[in-house]
């Protein structure tokens, strides 16, 4: 029986992730699907729109066998260090074949290619990128106008442009150090689309476009929300209303109630 692993934070679980896990099962030949998951806080630091327990169910109900919480300091934290701990979380646990990532580019040779790159050549890439901030460039711009230079090749410079495929890319390069048991999988993610407030179609898959910001006008009815999202997800929001782990009231709670998913909640006694 093969496993695939995730990285994901799941703020909230949306048609979007659930058409990932069922093709990324499918691209690893996988039974079984592992998700290693950001806690109460995402890689921004922001708290996330439900609590990591109701986020976990959400995930075990669409399909998901197996969810283990990414650690606080790895996180929230910048892309090397969250991806290089949600490997470590993988490989720690075990028995899990493959680690299946969105990029833009989906193509492997051409991110493993920049991924050795930036290793063979950290302290160069390092000092020169640091030349480059302290002349006025944001670290991305930066960090690609190196590669671009040190390799001779564009394309490296589009590849670490776009932010699934950099991710993708500090995956890569933390499956360096470990076991050569976790085959890297790369599905192809299209890039993010204008926040028009509308729903596209990617195959039979409703794709959320500013899910969340639809999600917390708590005065407008929110439909698209609630149809951008399996239908576990309101089950989730109305067993999490009526009294679950943690109670955020004040960033949480607005942000849970969606048209027709489940009555909104008194606000507790103050104790």
């Amino acid at each position: 029986m093969r496993s695939v692993g995730l990285i994901t934070e799941y703020n909230p679980f949306h048609n979007g992730h659930l058409y990932h896990l069922e093709e990324s099962k499918k691209a690893a030949g996988a039974e079984v699907a592992v998700a290693v998951m950001s806690g109460h806080f995402l890689q921004r630091g922001e708290p996330a729109l439900v609590d990591k327990w109701v986020r976990a169910e959400m995930a075990l109900r669409a399909g998901v066998d197996v969810v283990i919480e990414l650690p606080f300091a790895w996180a929230c934290n910048s892309a090397p260090h969250f991806a290089t701990g949600a490997v470590q979380a993988l490989n720690a646990l075990g028995g899990v074949d493959a680690l299946c990532f969105g990029s833009e580019s989906g193509d492997l040779k051409a991110l493993e290619g920049c991924a050795r790159l930036l290793l063979e050549q950290e302290d160069e890439v390092l000092r020169r990128t640091s030349q480059l901030l302290r002349a006025g460039k944001n670290y991305p711009e930066a960090r690609a106008l190196v590669a671009e230079e040190l390799s001779n090749d564009k394309a490296i410079a589009e590849l670490l442009a776009s932010p699934n495929n950099i991710l993708g890319i500090e995956y890569l390069k933390a499956l360096v150090p470990g076991p050569a048991t976790m085959k890297p999988v790369p599905s192809i993610k299209s890039p993010a689309p204008p926040a028009s407030g509308t729903c596209s179609k990617k195959g039979s898959r409703s794709i959320p476009i500013s899910l969340r910001p639809l999600m917390s006008r708590c005065d407008k009815p929110s439909t698209k929300a609630a149809a951008a999202m399996p239908a576990t997800f309101t089950a989730c929001c109305c067993h999490e209303s009526s009294g679950g782990p943690i109670r955020w009231w004040g960033y949480t709670r607005p942000r849970m109630v969606l048209s027709g998913a489940c009555s909104r909640p008194p606000r507790p006694a103050a104790t």
